[in-house]
């Protein structure tokens, strides 16, 4: 068969053997949009969005009967119907059903794309996710946050997420539902992703959950900042001072020794300050009131923000 349409932009081919339904997901001028369904018989190809590429990542959902799909748990809202729906937030909320995509990597530069379902599909029949009746372990609890990362305790996966600045634990041990920790492998620090379940218990700053859906959502402005300031930063007015940020984690050094951590968000507002955002908001571990830094700002290998209420402007440069 033909590589894929001629036409520029982002193309979908059927080598299977089967008739195939995708579905896309990117950023557009105004957010996040899903776009469905194009049906591609086998041998065939589909260009689901024609002309020249400007985005970097593009997102796909494949499904055919008796064919399991190798999405990687990047949610997007769907509709059995054709849909053209604005927003990846709130799907059930919105009237709408919840669809797992894998992330399309086009490349920094190229203006057209073709994807093959044989390499993302695969004739299998695919699994049914444990259900688990919200409210049986707890409150129901449902969050947008930041991944942070997973340890194994006892034999046992235990990963976190900072939702409101607060750190939620939740751990493998039979009761989560069955796909929670399918993909946990493949966050990083800092990734922005949903969770539904029931809260067990609440402490100061962190809670435990019992989960039953975990899945990736697309990026929005703050967690775009926070992934540009992960990483060793030095201070540009004394470079004896930095700080290291490690997803949600934030530690503030000197001469190499760590003189404060806690765990940070990104905000529109903080306190009471809501004009010169984005803010960065520090929960340190030894203070029960939350620091606000206003003017924030990431370009390329520089860090900048501002020190509220006395207005010092911190002045941080990248260390590779």
């Amino acid at each position: 068969m033909a590589s894929g349409p001629a036409v520029a932009g982002l193309a979908v081919c059927n080598d299977t053997t089967v008739l195939h339904s995708v579905a896309i997901g990117y950023r557009g001028d105004d957010g996040w949009v899903s776009q469905g369904w194009w049906n591609i018989a086998p041998d065939q190809c589909a260009t689901v969005l024609a002309g020249d590429l400007v985005n970097r990542y593009y997102y796909l959902m494949a499904q055919a009967d008796g064919w399991a799909f190798d999405h990687e748990g990047i949610g997007f809202c769907i509709l059995a119907d054709v849909f053209d729906i604005a927003g990846d937030q709130e799907c059930g909320g919105r009237g709408y059903g919840h669809g797992q995509f894998l992330e399309l990597d086009t490349g920094k530069t190229e203006k057209d794309h073709v994807t093959h379902l044989a390499a993302v599909s695969r004739p299998a029949p695919p699994s049914e996710p444990a259900f688990v009746p919200p409210g049986e372990y707890g409150e129901p609890y449902s969050a947008a946050g930041n991944f942070q990362a997973c340890t194994t305790e006892s034999g046992q996966i235990v990963c976190s997420l900072f939702a409101d600045g607060v750190q939620v634990f939740f751990r493998q041990d039979g009761r989560e539902g069955e796909e929670v920790f399918a993909f946990v492998d493949r966050f990083r620090p800092g990734s922005p992703v949903i969770v539904h379940g029931d809260m067990e218990a609440v402490h100061d700053r962190t809670a435990d959950l019992v989960p039953y859906k975990l899945f990736a959502r697309g990026l929005g402005e703050a967690d775009e900042l926070l992934q540009d300031m992960q990483g060793k930063w030095q201070s540009r007015d004394d470079t004896a001072a930095g700080l290291m940020l490690d997803g949600s984690l934030l530690d503030l050094t000197y001469d190499t020794q760590i003189l404060d951590s806690g765990s940070i968000r990104v905000s529109a507002s903080c306190n009471d300050y809501s004009e010169g955002g984005p803010y960065l908001i520090l929960q340190s571990d030894g203070d029960s009131a939350a620091t606000c830094y206003g003017d924030l700002q990431v370009d390329g290998p520089f860090l900048n923000m501002t020190h509220l209420p006395g207005g010092n402007v911190l002045r941080y440069q990248r260390v590779d």
